[in-house]
């Protein structure tokens, strides 16, 4: 099932170990690479910034870390973020700004691949 990586430890340590498997010279889903390394360093900080929080309020990894295939921008948390460092997680959302805008995401919304499961 895609993005069902439990977001426990073990599962924080799982996704943070994939990451930094991924290439930032070379994008995947068809992004420019200029595209590819904003979302993995957005992916990183996420990860390194809220990994252990959004673990203890039940997030999943597919919140964090998923990608629609083919729609850039409308998956998880760090394929949103835009490089924005304004995020406030709590248990149930996240919000952050972007050229003075919030946007929101719900813990749950969408059971999406992960960034680096999604095939080009």
């Amino acid at each position: 099932m895609p993005g069902s990586l439990p977001l426990d430890p073990k599962g924080l340590r799982r996704c943070v170990e994939r990451l930094s498997r991924l290439d930032p010279l070379a994008p995947l889903h068809g992004l420019s690479v200029d595209r590819w390394r904003q979302l993995l360093d957005d992916a990183e900080w996420l990860a390194e910034t809220f990994g252990t929080q959004a673990a203890r309020d039940g997030w999943s990894a597919a919140d964090l870390f998923g990608r629609w295939p083919d729609v850039d921008g409308m998956g998880g948390i760090a394929d949103r973020l835009n490089s924005s460092r304004s995020l406030v997680l709590s248990a149930d959302r996240a919000a952050w700004r972007i050229n003075g805008v919030t946007f929101t995401y719900n813990r749950g919304s969408y059971d999406l691949p992960l960034v680096w499961e999604v095939q080009p």
